[in-house]
């Protein structure tokens, strides 16, 4: 749990949001189990956020988005 902590607090800072509930990071607990590493969330996070920051996809830079688990694999790819 506290490494999807973690993960949510990252995103949080990058985002400047303030996402908490129990919801988002189930998401990222099961990124984690299904063999994602921290480091793997935190990249996609990162790339995304270089990516679409200043367009109309910044709002897409959320939990429900980021860690499902097709697009998921598709943003580390």
């Amino acid at each position: 749990l506290s490494q999807a902590s973690d993960v949510l607090n990252f995103l949080n800072e990058k985002t400047k949001s303030r996402f908490r509930d129990e919801v988002n990071q189930k998401l990222i607990i099961a990124r984690l189990k299904s063999g994602a590493s921290v480091d793997d969330c935190r990249a996609v996070i990162a790339r995304k956020f270089r990516d679409w920051n200043n367009t109309d996809m910044k709002k897409y830079l959320r939990p429900a988005t980021l860690f499902n688990a097709i697009k998921f694999e598709q943003y580390l790819g």
